[in-house]
């Protein structure tokens, strides 16, 4: 049976985990959003970019979906369980969750897949 000391201790060590879950996660985003697109955008020919995209979105949805996941389970003080008692914090988790989620199974692959057929046909 876990104690209240086991789950201070708990608490404590997972705290430096959800700081650097959260960080990662807000700095991809905001790196890959308004960095790396608009760069790329510019730089690169289309069929490069549409290439480099196909490849690089899948990761990032990933990436995304396992930092909210690290993000959600090591949330302060003990983790899910205070989760549930922070109505903002769970509903924006579970909102950006939901988004991660529908992004990686549904919408990554089909604007994947759309873009692929825009280089082909060369449009």
């Amino acid at each position: 049976m876990i104690t209240q000391p086991m789950l201070s201790v708990l608490a404590t060590l997972a705290a430096p985990f959800h700081l650097v879950s959260y960080s990662f996660l807000t700095g991809m985003q905001l790196f890959q959003s308004f960095i790396v697109v608009k760069v790329v955008h510019r730089t690169l020919p289309r069929p490069a970019f549409t290439t480099l995209q196909a490849r690089l979105f899948p990761l990032y949805f990933r990436l995304q979906t396992v930092l909210l996941l690290l993000t959600a389970l090591t949330y302060p003080t003990y983790g899910p369980v205070s989760l549930l008692s922070d109505r903002v914090a769970l509903v924006s988790l579970s909102v950006a969750g939901a988004t991660a989620g529908l992004n990686l199974s549904l919408y990554g692959p089909r604007t994947k897949m759309a873009m692929l057929e825009r280089a082909e046909t060369g449009e």
